[in-house]
């Protein structure tokens, strides 16, 4: 049932789009609300959110610890492959002799070091 807001005539025909009348545009009439009803959307959806809180905050636990164990796995494996490819060795650095140290080509010279 559609009516009229300019001359308040009514039609039963929901198919109708304007008056007959004056061509304005019908309405569906507002329905009031049923105090007795027992339907409360506000508390049933207040309390589905309540309950999914949880398993999204469990999902988005598990999917980050995958991805960190993922990596870490990954980083793992890689690493050992480089280093057994890639070994280098190093020459270790010999201490180069002061001059007091060096060995002198004439005997003589040991002698008079050693004298004074």
């Amino acid at each position: 049932m559609k009516s009229c807001p300019s001359c308040h005539q009514t039609y039963d025909d929901d198919s109708m789009m304007f008056c007959l009348h004056d061509g304005a545009g019908l309405r569906q009439p507002k329905i009031a609300a049923d105090p007795s009803a027992t339907w409360q959307g506000a508390a049933s959806s207040d309390r589905s959110r309540r309950n999914t809180l949880p398993w999204m905050f469990a999902i988005t636990l598990v999917i980050g610890a995958s991805a960190v164990l993922t990596a870490w796995i990954l980083a793992g494996s890689r690493s050992d492959d480089t280093q057994s490819k890639t070994e280098i060795s190093a020459p270790t650095p010999q201490p180069t002799p002061t001059p007091s140290q060096t060995p002198s080509p004439f005997p003589e010279t040991m002698i008079a070091s050693r004298i004074g």
